[in-house]
């Protein structure tokens, strides 16, 4: 996006980034369609059906996990530059380079996370995932720690392990489980 802005200018990338965004939502409506079913379930069967979702402990763990996750993914998403311009002094764009650092992190964790869970771990992604989520918490209470002046390449490596981490390699894994 800060490329097609220098480019085109911010009003112009926002309408071709907007467009393929509403491109991609009307793809999805038309494209999409529910499997048939052989008979639709009746109203006691689905009330039946959501009291035991949300009687399963299991499930509550799963909800709230997302929650946490969801929420660190964009508050760092939200906040980073910021905190790292306003509160550590670093230039805006050295800052905005860093968040579009971390999201290219999570978008090349996404599948590596899924093959360790595969492959190395036989299926089990919930130690996997307790994994990521320890490597997040870290990532972010060094970031918070980190002094002012910090050495860019620390702040690389801080903001590279949060991105693998608390932006992308929990997604899929989340969504499977």
């Amino acid at each position: 996006l800060p490329w097609l802005g220098m480019r085109l200018g911010w009003p112009e990338a926002f309408a071709v980034v907007g467009g393929l965004l509403l491109a991609a939502a009307v793809g999805t409506v038309l494209g999409y369609h529910d499997r048939r079913q052989e008979s639709s379930p009746t109203a006691p069967q689905l009330a039946a059906a959501r009291q035991r979702l949300w009687n399963d402990q299991a499930f509550r763990r799963l909800l709230a996990v997302g929650f946490l996750f969801g929420g660190a993914f964009f508050g760092f998403t939200a906040y980073l530059t910021l905190y790292l311009h306003e509160g550590l002094g670093y230039s805006a764009v050295l800052a905005g380079s860093l968040l579009g650092l971390a999201h290219g992190a999570a978008t090349a964790s996404r599948v590596p996370s899924g093959w360790i869970s595969d492959r190395w771990l036989g299926g089990e992604r919930r130690l996997l995932l307790r994994g990521i989520a320890g490597v997040a918490i870290g990532a972010l209470l060094a970031l918070v720690l980190l002094p002012t002046g910090t050495p860019a390449p620390i702040l690389v490596v801080v903001v590279l392990l949060y991105g693998a981490s608390g932006l992308g390699g929990w997604g899929a894994l989340y969504q499977t489980l």
